[in-house]
């Protein structure tokens, strides 16, 4: 079932963090874990496709999923004793760093799922 929808985190950045939580318990799964996942496929039974972007929305997309994995790799790392302070995201777009940073524009984007 994870595989399943890692696969489909590809182009449903909206269940993206779910999933990559709950593959973090794939080794030692506990019957929470598998409600979470029939949870997320509920989700993706009744939420219609996510539409079609323009490229600053795009942007923006994307450094949030490399955001999100980046927290998730820092949490895989402390398992093993690995510390890290801040972690440096650098985007070169800066109409998707307009958007993060000011929260007036966050009005124009309710749309994006991220």
């Amino acid at each position: 079932m994870i595989g399943s929808l890692l696969y489909l985190t590809a182009t449903r950045l909206d269940i993206q963090f779910a999933v990559c939580l709950c593959a973090h318990y794939q080794a030692s799964p506990r019957t929470s874990h598998r409600q979470a996942v029939k949870h997320i496929f509920r989700y993706l039974k009744f939420t219609p496709e996510l539409g079609l972007w323009y490229p600053s929305e795009a942007e923006y997309i994307a450094a949030a999923s490399c955001c999100s994995q980046l927290l998730w790799m820092k949490a895989t790392l402390s398992d093993f004793g690995l510390r890290f302070g801040k972690i440096l995201l650098l985007v070169d777009s800066t109409s998707a760093i307009s958007v993060a940073k000011n929260p007036v524009l966050h009005s124009r984007t309710k749309h994006i799922d991220a």
